[in-house]
């Protein structure tokens, strides 16, 4: 077959170039060398700092293997009968310009998107040559479009994304292309310098008022480069993200919230905000009695506990599509993947989902990523994943019906993944399977999710931050306070006792802290040592003297069965009536009793006293049989009304 003739590929910085040339390349001109070096591609400044170039195979390159398409960004003599323009919406170039940071001065790093949009370029059709002529960015995007959009063939990014094939049908018949393959094929990756999810609406979170009046006075609502909607495009295919019926959730988990209250289930609306190209729809079930629910991918929790056979059984009878379970626990992945279930995800999960709308198959998508478990003959389960959520998009709320914020009594935002602790017992800090590294997600986000949540339900819904501890990043909890002490919205969390101090529990209730919850697992030294606790019993109780009186009402968990004697049982007795003689005004014990053994945590994997059984009978996860004296403390406690 003879090779096709050289079209190159011309159009303005962040169009979509690397990603067509690539397109092209692997339809075109198949198993062809049409490589050229790759040179530094960034603001003509930073002469030792460029961008990134990445492969359709995701590796970091510096040969491009299609190099021989490329055009420029500038208006070079061309022939027109052998080149193609490549246009994408102004609103999403120019996002897509300055979330990389490479393509712009360095002391204009911090510039918000507005500030960034007001300011005058300093180059000129690409970002390695300088400005003749400063020019507004919106203005030079109308003056490169069409100037070469009247000249020379031309395609839309949206278009190419939405309907790829229509796009590579419309250049085959143009040029009079001969195709590499029988049917045109899509790209495995991303491409290109610094390249992003290209979803095509993603504008719309930065754009304000003020400038798209600008940008509609200078673009015209008529002009053929605007992209405003998905209309007349290929119909997207469906996921259903499903909050289970209550009638089989009946539990309380200390790391996921309690599911038997009504609540906003953010995890899984973080999923959905990271998903790209699909139609979502979200379904509680503990609201809505829908009897049958169509979508070609159904994700929903799935808890590890007596009923969660009987759970997933019931999530088949009721959704038609491909499941994809969230794990509850981690550790129990391999557990659910024996379900009729595509795959299990068990690490990070908006990161994990949020590719789906990378790839056209999914099981290309269930091969290649990470932070999944699935059963193919054999149990498959692939690395975990590095803690992410310090980049998770802001929480779209827009998919939540209107009703359900009627019902809805609180919120559990998770603030933070990983744990700067290392206790035996707990499924952050002390698990085997998943990334221990703490990160927070970024404080501006948190209350910004926030006030959004209150703007879209019409009323106030409480949040409980879920976060391995608050007390643990001075430096987050002063950006928070910065931006809640001036209008302050209650909330409840949780604290840790080591390393409680005054100044931060002014923080925390100057910000609206109402409540915090605690862990006090055990009041002697040895206990705590066995727990993995990093404080002593001194620590208790200079922490709970401190917290007493910051105005903060707390509740504390207290738990038995990992291996105590009868001497630790006395202690623990004598350790709170210490705490007594401290006259505190405001103690609660909310949960006092056995620890729970979940798997992948170290307590697990090396219990240090006899386990009781673990069927189906008696419950899914291994409890401890206590000592017979922890009832002459529960007896003290409730006499002295701190535990009911």
């Amino acid at each position: 077959m003879d090779m096709n003739r050289i079209i190159k590929v011309y159009g303005h910085p962040r169009a979509g170039n690397n990603f067509l040339m690539a397109l092209m390349h692997k339809n075109f001109y198949d198993g062809i060398d049409l490589s050229g070096p790759i040179k530094g591609f960034g603001h003509w400044t930073r002469e030792n700092e460029k961008a990134i170039y990445f492969d359709a195979d995701k590796n970091y390159v510096d040969v491009n293997k299609y190099g021989r398409l490329a055009g420029s960004h500038a208006n070079l003599d061309c022939s027109f009968e052998d080149s193609i323009y490549i246009v994408r919406d102004c609103r999403s170039v120019w996002v897509s310009v300055w979330r990389n940071k490479v393509f712009g001065r360095k002391e204009d790093e911090n510039l918000s998107f507005k500030e960034f949009m007001w300011k005058k370029l300093d180059w000129y059709w690409d970002f390695n040559n300088v400005a003749p002529i400063e020019m507004m960015p919106i203005m030079h995007w109308h003056n490169h479009v069409k100037s070469w959009s009247e000249k020379i063939f031309t395609v839309r990014y949206e278009d190419l994304i939405l309907k790829p094939f229509e796009v590579l049908a419309s250049i085959e018949e143009h040029y009079g292309l001969i195709r590499s393959h029988e049917e045109f094929e899509l790209l495995d990756g991303l491409v290109g310098w610094c390249p992003g999810k290209g979803k095509i609406d993603a504008w719309k979170e930065y754009w304000d008022e003020d400038l798209l009046m600008v940008h509609d006075y200078i673009v015209p609502k008529d002009f053929f480069a605007r992209f405003e909607g998905k209309d007349n495009c290929r119909e997207s295919p469906k996921i259903a993200f499903v909050i289970p019926s209550n009638e089989l959730m009946d539990y309380e988990d200390c790391c996921w919230g309690k599911t038997n209250t009504l609540n906003s289930p953010h995890m899984l609306l973080s999923c959905a905000s990271e998903i790209d190209g699909y139609d979502k729809e979200f379904i509680d079930l503990r609201i809505d009695d829908i009897k049958k629910i169509d979508a070609d991918i159904i994700v929903y929790p799935l808890v590890f506990n007596t009923e969660y056979k009987k759970m997933h059984n019931r999530m088949k009878e009721i959704c038609d599509g491909k499941h994809i379970v969230i794990s509850i626990p981690s550790g129990y992945a391999e557990d659910f993947a024996e379900l009729d279930v595509f795959c299990v995800v068990y690490s990070e999960p908006e990161t994990v989902i949020g590719k789906i709308g990378s790839f056209d198959d999914l099981g290309d998508w269930r091969n290649s990523v990470d932070g999944i478990c699935y059963n193919d003959g054999e149990i498959v389960k692939k690395d975990f994943l590095k803690t992410d959520i310090h980049n998770l998009r802001p929480i779209d709320y827009s998919i939540v019906p209107k009703h359900y914020w009627e019902r809805y009594n609180i919120a559990m935002i998770q603030v933070s993944r990983g744990c700067c602790y290392r206790c035996k017992f707990c499924i952050w800090g002390g698990s085997t399977v998943t990334d221990r590294t703490q990160k927070f997600r970024g404080y501006e986000k948190v209350v910004k999710d926030i006030w959004e949540m209150r703007k879209n339900a019409g009323r106030y819904i409480f949040p409980f931050l879920i976060c391995s501890q608050l007390t643990s990043d001075m430096k987050w909890l002063r950006g928070f306070h910065s931006l809640m002490k001036d209008n302050p919205l209650i909330f409840h969390s949780n604290i840790n006792l080591f390393d409680v101090t005054e100044e931060k529990l002014r923080l925390l209730a100057e910000s609206g802290m109402s409540n915090a919850s605690v862990g006090l697992e055990a009041v002697t030294d040895n206990l705590l040592a066995k727990l993995g606790k990093k404080h002593t019993f001194e620590d208790i109780v200079r922490g709970l003297k401190l917290l007493d009186g910051s105005g903060i009402e707390y509740h504390l968990h207290f738990r038995t069965g990992f291996g105590e004697t009868e001497e630790d049982v006395v202690e623990s007795i004598e350790n709170f009536k210490r705490l007594k003689e401290l006259d505190l005004k405001n103690i609660l014990i909310h949960s006092f009793g056995p620890i729970i053994y979940y798997k992948g945590t170290e307590i697990f994997e090396n219990p240090q006293c006899e386990l009781g059984p673990s069927d189906e009978n008696v419950g899914c996860n291994k409890i401890a049989y206590d000592v017979q004296r922890w009832y002459e403390l529960v007896a003290l406690l409730r006499k002295w009304g701190w535990f009911k």
